[in-house]
């Protein structure tokens, strides 16, 4: 796994940071005491430390993306966030949880004219 990343220590040695990427997973570790006292840590013998424990363990565990079954798509007019038909002038199609979609419809409708662009190619 390829990673890359910044070390950080602050004046005598109080806080230890590091932050680093890998090509899907983004961390960054701060190690400190809450009172503000010296911990004798830098980044890389501090909080770099922590923080490859943490990618070691997750770059090996499995990411599934949740189930998207509760959603739908409608069209929207960008104009006015109403219903819209896919033909209308500045109407977009977004995804929307169940039941949460505009209820009330634009004024625009696929057999205007008003996107005549459009309608050229329908």
């Amino acid at each position: 796994v390829q990673v890359a990343g910044k070390t950080g220590t602050s004046d005598d040695l109080r806080d230890s940071w590091f932050a680093g990427f890998s090509a899907d997973i983004v961390a960054v570790v701060w190690t400190g005491f809450d009172d503000n006292q010296p911990t004798s840590l830098t980044g890389s013998s501090g909080a770099m430390r922590v923080w490859q424990n943490i990618i070691k363990h997750a770059a090996y565990a499995s990411y599934y993306s949740p189930e998207m079954s509760t959603t739908e798509k409608h069209w929207i007019d960008l104009e006015n966030g109403l219903l819209s038909d896919d033909g209308c002038e500045n109407a977009v199609e977004l995804s929307f949880i169940v039941g949460s979609q505009p209820q009330q419809e634009s004024d625009c409708s696929n057999s205007d004219s008003t996107n005549w662009f459009y309608n050229i190619f329908n």
